[in-house]
């Protein structure tokens, strides 16, 4: 079985991991859900990336899971630990050369926001509109690593 890194993106935590932790722990694998240091505006990629190195740092090559903007820094991350694989779950993919706003800009339907006065429906369709099925899952027993 696998190893599974799951890396949260820039304004949540490992909290939305736990649905996909528990399927994924049910099914024999074991995960690993980083806390990044989303409270440090000035954190470079470099320093997410170190974060999610340092957790890594004893375990086996890991398959590392990125959602949202974690996926700019991803692929930093195999130049400092061994990783079994990457993967972008509905993750910013980097361009190189260009800035996530000018991303953005070039594709503007990629980016589209979610206002308050948003419906749980219409924010479930808007944020996981490739999902068939969203299924309520038992809570996991499984690790959370906060970067220090």
């Amino acid at each position: 079985m696998s190893l599974y890194c799951l890396v949260h993106g820039s304004t949540q935590s490992p909290e939305g991991w736990k649905l996909l932790r528990a399927e994924l722990e049910s099914r024999g694998h074991k995960t690993l859900a980083v806390d990044l240091p989303i409270d440090e505006p000035e954190a470079s990629a470099g320093r997410y990336a170190d974060c999610i190195a340092a957790a890594l740092r004893w375990a086996e090559p890991a398959i590392v899971v990125a959602h949202s903007a974690s996926g700019l820094f991803q692929p930093l991350v195999p130049e400092r630990v061994e990783v079994a694989r990457l993967v972008f779950l509905t993750a910013v993919i980097p361009k190189i050369g260009t800035s996530l706003i000018e991303q953005y800009r070039e594709v503007p339907k990629c980016s589209a926001p979610v206002s308050r006065g948003s419906t749980p429906q219409r924010t479930t369709s808007l944020l996981f509109s490739i999902c068939s099925t969203i299924a309520l899952l038992r809570s996991p027993d499984g690790l959370s690593r906060r970067c220090g």
